[in-house]
């Protein structure tokens, strides 16, 4: 229940294995590599000289092109791809033999994409095509019944035709200034007046066909423009429609192509990860070292998996030295998890802080218990505990396409769902209904009943701040023991100790309350005086001032009120418990208010139970989730836990549609 043990690793190899030992440590995907200045010594440094070059570049840059032609690809055939809601979290992984991976045709991957590309080309100019007759159908409506010939409306010579559209009430005021304009060497006449408006047929000398446009533009005219048609208007329509017909058809026929080639949707996934993984593996040469007869690779390497690595390299006959070395202080080595099964879930929150430093104490196997506990208490009900298994059951069997931090999110519910589940067996509540109004043969549940909330609210709080109490102090109590572990005896008793002995205070003052035994009210008062004491006297000590450590000691010493403050806090676990009971019950009662409607009641019910209780689980999962959260992060880590970490990402294939078949077996 700590962080993996690593060692930093320098694998010494001659250029021509490269190749070789970057596949090999992508498919094992064991080693983080790291630059060569952090692992190298310095005396070594000067040999070396930077592994990438032009020649990468180039690389990197057609393989990102690549791949984001491929990415294209996909999505585009996705729009074709018969699929619902939930198809990208069923949808399993394709497995494929290495020997197939390494062997993909890049010409064949070119064919398809181009294919595809021309495809979706085609049904882009169709649809343009389409949209164009349309339109024009829409224009000549105006003039669908008139026997104007269309071919005939285009300048001659020595005049200008034109063809506008304009609405009925601006057309006295367009007349006028038209025939002002163009004078009595025009013509202005009105061809068609209907519900589309008035179209009218302008004809005037050419030079002032630039003074009559500038005038359109004041005017609320529209120019009716019909290029390449012919005839009238009835027939221009008629052949639009055809054309229509003819491109729908076509436009058919292409997406029908589109939509059988989705079956090939395998192999651009097959392609993607390839072309994923070759990139991957370029932009690690970065991170590589050349001198003039050796390559160098360095990195970190969990210290189960060097002698497996070793065995590996010499299996696939690559000539390499790999030297291995533990790190020293004032390295900064990548964490790598290392907790049972039940616990790795719970590293998504702790990853929702930061991740922990190498050489610091890992909270998340003391989270999770925790964790689930006060998302049980802010839910306190057995149903909602019920249905929230089930629902997180359910999601991690079925959804397959799921990420591996919202598997981890399931399996947090799915805990705290249990937990939640007993939470409300100790309240006595099911779906908002005490266990008192459950039917005869369910009395026997009232017997397991510990603390109702809605019975025993003082209880309830004073439940929720004894949870505050032990949970800062286990927090202070870790840092305590990491003190003792690294041998800062000093730093335990001076700055742990006392406050520890604060909260013991505490306790037995609020035990004594209680019970009325004034021998432990005077315990705990001396434990308070005397935690308070060396705090005033020793908190300052890094001060070389007598006035400074006292000054110190005194604000150390105020941080009292922020130690309660932190008690305080988890009344929010008593405030949320409370609200969804509440909550519950009124849902409860406007429900049974409806069977009083005849026959719409019977529908009512069942509606407003069933949307009632999910909202209630919704928003109060969501409150006790973020809530929880809070709780860890700031009044358990701010105890002991600084983080900061750099995560163990190890050189490995990312795929994201399929699976090697080789992997199963490493």
């Amino acid at each position: 229940m700590a962080l993996s043990a690593v060692k930093k690793i320098m694998i010494f190899l001659f250029p021509e294995f490269k190749e070789k030992a970057l596949n090999l440590l992508q498919l094992q995907g064991e080693v983080h590599l790291d630059s060569v200045e952090s692992i190298l010594p310095e005396d070594l440094s000067k040999y070396f000289r930077h592994g990438s070059s032009t020649e990468t570049t180039h690389k990197i840059s057609n393989l990102e092109n690549r791949l984001h032609k491929i990415e294209e690809t996909i999505e585009l055939l996705g729009k074709y791809q018969k699929k619902n809601v939930l198809s990208n979290f069923l949808q399993p992984l394709e497995y494929v033999n290495l020997e197939q991976f390494k062997n993909l045709s890049s010409e064949s991957e070119t064919h398809l994409i181009n294919k595809v590309a021309e495809l979706e080309n085609t049904v882009i100019r169709l649809e343009k095509e389409i949209r164009k007759y349309k339109f024009d159908i829409s224009q000549l409506q105006i003039i669908k019944d008139t026997g104007l010939k269309l071919e005939n409306i285009s300048d001659t010579k020595e005049a200008f035709i034109l063809l506008i559209k304009i609405a009925v009430i601006d057309w006295q005021n367009f007349e006028t200034q038209a025939n002002e304009l163009l004078s009595n060497e025009s013509h202005v006449e009105i061809v068609s007046n209907n519900k589309h408006g008035i179209a009218a047929l302008i004809i005037g000398l050419k030079d002032k066909k630039i003074n009559f446009l500038e005038m359109l533009k004041q005017q609320s005219a529209e120019i009716l423009e019909f290029n390449n048609l012919e005839g009238t208007p009835n027939h221009a329509i008629s052949n639009l429609r055809e054309k229509i017909n003819v491109a729908m058809e076509k436009m058919n026929k292409v997406r029908r192509e589109l939509k059988n080639l989705t079956a090939e949707l395998p192999k651009f996934h097959l392609f993607y990860d390839y072309v994923k993984t070759e990139l991957d593996k370029e932009s690690k040469t970065e991170l590589l070292k050349t001198s003039k007869y050796t390559l160098l690779i360095t990195g970190w390497i969990e210290e189960r998996n060097l002698q497996s690595l070793n065995q590996k390299f010499n299996s696939e006959n690559i000539e390499a030295a790999i030297i291995d070395s533990e790190p020293e202080e004032n390295d900064n080595p990548p964490a790598k998890y290392d907790n049972p099964g039940t616990i790795k879930p719970f590293e998504f929150v702790t990853d929702m802080y930061s991740r922990p430093k190498y050489w610091e104490i890992d909270p998340t196997p003391f989270l999770g218990a925790f964790f689930a506990l006060f998302f049980a208490i802010c839910l306190t009900d057995m149903g909602y505990g019920i249905v929230l298994s089930i629902v997180t059951f359910i999601a991690l069997k079925k959804l397959k396409g799921l990420s591996a931090n919202s598997r981890k999110l399931m399996k947090i519910l799915f805990y705290s769902g249990i937990a939640t589940t007993f939470a409300g067996l100790f309240t006595g509540g099911i779906f908002g209904v005490p266990f008192d109004n459950l039917p005869d043969g369910f009395t026997w549940l009232n017997n397991i009943v510990v603390l109702n909330p809605l019975q025993n609210q003082m209880g309830f709080l004073i439940f929720s701040l004894s949870l505050g109490i032990i949970h800062v102090s286990f927090g202070i109590f870790l840092k305590f023991y990491w003190n003792l572990k690294h041998k800062n005896t000093c730093e335990a008793f001076l700055d742990q100790a006392p406050w520890l002995a604060i909260l013991l205070g505490v306790v037995m003052l609020g035990t004594a309350s209680a019970v009325d035994v004034a021998l432990l009210s005077n315990i705990g008062y001396i434990l308070m005086i005397a935690a308070g004491a060396v705090i005033l006297l020793f908190a300052g000590r890094s001060s070389k001032s007598i006035w400074g450590r006292f000054g110190l000691g005194l604000f150390s010493l105020y941080q009292v009120s922020g130690l309660l403050g932190d008690i305080l806090s988890y009344a929010r676990l008593f405030a949320l418990g409370l609200a969804t009971g509440v909550i519950a019950g009124v849902v409860n009662f406007l429900a049974e208010l409806t069977l009083g409607i005849p026959y719409l009641g019977y529908i009512l019910m069942p509606v407003i139970l069933v949307a009632g209780h999910l909202m209630n689980i919704v928003i109060n999962a969501l409150g006790g989730f973020i809530h929880t959260s809070r709780l860890q992060f700031v009044e358990f880590f701010g105890k002991f836990y600084e983080g900061g970490g750099e995560p163990f990402e190890p050189f490995k294939l990312n795929l994201k549609y399929t699976k090697i078949k080789e992997q199963e077996t490493l």
